[in-house]
């Protein structure tokens, strides 16, 4: 069956086919695994601004506008941002983002000396505090 074929199907008979892979990962967990792992390889090859490098691109951007319209000094670059990337500086998970420690709204500057890695809950946390305010020390302090 060509691929456009099994595309049809697909879209005509989705309880069918939903359906037959639950049973099929069912029946074989491990596969199921391996089939998660290659949807997100497929993912990140298929849709790249759900990758890492392209989410330094989108933050960089925001945060320049941000801080020319709250006149904070600095302009920083998505290359300098993928620098940044590691551990989230106050709790050390998995980092999804990025903070500016001191933030753009209470002075800070938009450079990578102001700038940690850090995980979402931990940014939403802080929020627009700083440091001393939020009683979020981050564990790796920006260079």
């Amino acid at each position: 069956m060509s691929a456009e074929a099994q595309r049809r199907y697909r879209e005509r008979h989705p309880d069918r086919v939903k359906a037959t892979l639950k049973a099929y990962c069912l029946a074989h967990p491990e596969i199921g695994m391996k089939r998660s792992a290659k949807r997100r390889e497929t993912r990140a090859q298929t849709q790249p601004w759900h990758s890492r490098p392209h989410k330094a691109a989108i933050f960089a951007f925001d945060a320049n506008r941000r801080a020319k319209r709250q006149g904070a000094t600095g302009i920083l670059t998505a290359t300098a941002v993928r620098e940044l990337d590691g551990p989230c500086a106050y709790c050390g998970a998995l980092a999804m983002g990025w903070d500016h420690v001191i933030p753009l709204c209470r002075g800070g500057a938009n450079t990578v000396t102001n700038l940690v890695s850090c995980c979402w809950p931990c940014n939403e946390r802080k929020w627009r505090r700083l440091p001393d305010e939020a009683g979020m020390w981050p564990v790796r302090w920006p260079r």
